[in-house]
């Protein structure tokens, strides 16, 4: 079984697989200068993203409005990205299922760096806690080799990627 996660954002879509052995590999669209979600739009349907066999499942993150203080219309602009993402993967894969949970659906109430954290150390490859507040990730710091395009601020979208793709995995196995 494959499992594909997606985390939409309107800079650097991560897009990451993860396999019977753990993660299998990870891509980022990524997006320079002001960003708009119609540029990003316009990447996720020129780019070919979707570079693994037929996923078995596919899980993109969706959003809530919670206790985070993200505005009303950057909520509405990822929405835009994870429509279209879903329709490129629907477009590429027609017969994998697509779910979009919410955060709170696929991780609870731990915060991301936790989270990404703890998959890192599980995995080996030791982690860093970058940024403050509520804007903590964490970078792994010794990734193996075929992760080795991600560049270091990638890690904060990758990380959600790889935790969608195994929760997808641990979750709805077909």
């Amino acid at each position: 079984m494959i499992s594909l996660g997606i985390d939409p954002d309107s800079k650097d879509l991560s897009l990451a697989t993860w396999g019977p052995r753990g993660p299998l590999d990870a891509r980022v669209a990524h997006v320079v200068g002001k960003s708009t979600n119609y540029e990003m739009l316009a990447t996720l349907a020129q780019e070919d993203l979707l570079w693994c066999k037929r996923p078995d499942i596919v899980v993109i993150e969706g959003q809530q409005i919670d206790r985070r203080k993200a505005r009303p219309k950057d909520l509405f602009k990822l929405a835009h990205v994870t429509g279209a993402i879903a329709l490129r993967v629907r477009q590429v894969y027609r017969s994998s299922p697509i779910i979009i949970p919410t955060p709170k659906e696929w991780k609870g109430s731990v915060a991301k760096h936790a989270m990404q954290a703890r998959l890192y150390s599980e995995l080996g490859w030791g982690y860093t806690i970058i940024g403050t507040g509520t804007s903590r990730y964490a970078r792994p710091e010794a990734p193996p080799a075929r992760f080795k395009h991600i560049s270091a601020g990638q890690w904060k979208h990758v990380g959600d990627a790889l935790l969608l793709a195994r929760w997808g995995y641990d979750n709805h196995s077909v």
